[in-house]
């Protein structure tokens, strides 16, 4: 499990780098590199909001946990 999640904070830490990297090195405006990173940041934090949801339903089956009891509380 700690694997994993060492894996996932380098893949989460590369990607960063490498946006970063690449949105500044390109030959842009600021209006154009500024509306590419707020599409950059709405799509991650949708794939974020989805990885959170597959992962809350993963550990509901895992547990056991009756659906309607989860969404009342």
């Amino acid at each position: 499990m700690r694997a994993m999640f060492a894996f996932l904070r380098g893949l989460v830490f590369g990607s960063v780098v490498g946006a970063t990297t690449g949105l500044l090195l390109t030959p842009r405006s600021g209006e154009e590199t500024r509306e590419l990173i707020q599409d950059r940041i709405d799509d991650a934090i949708s794939a974020g909001k989805q990885a959170a949801e597959e992962k809350r339903r993963e550990l509901e089956t895992q547990l056991g946990v009756p659906q309607e009891s989860v969404h009342q509380a």
